[in-house]
C-alpha cells in the first residue's frame, strides 16, 4: 500500500484525481474513507477533490448553480 509522500512520484496526479472524484463523487465514500483505502490523510484527498473540482469548473463541462455553489457567490 502506498503512503501519502510517495504519491508524487508513484501516481500521476490527474490519475489521482480521477480516482478520488470517482470514489468520492460517483460511489459516494467520505474523503475519511477513501483515504484509508488509498493509504492518503483526509487532508490530502480533501485538497485533491478540491483541485478536481476547480478544474472541472474551469473547464465548462458542468455548469454550476451559482445560488449553490459557494465559489461562485458573490460576498
Amino acid at each position: 500500500e502506498m503512503i501519502g509522500s510517495d504519491w508524487s512520484s508513484d501516481v500521476c496526479s490527474s490519475d489521482l484525481e480521477k480516482r478520488v472524484v470517482w470514489e468520492c463523487c460517483i460511489l459516494q465514500k467520505t474523503e475519511t474513507e477513501v483515504g484509508k483505502e488509498m493509504g492518503f490523510s483526509k487532508s490530502m484527498i480533501s485538497k485533491t477533490l478540491t483541485r478536481a473540482r476547480a478544474k472541472i469548473r474551469k473547464s465548462g463541462v458542468l455548469k454550476t448553480d451559482p445560488e449553490r455553489d459557494p465559489s461562485t457567490r458573490k460576498p
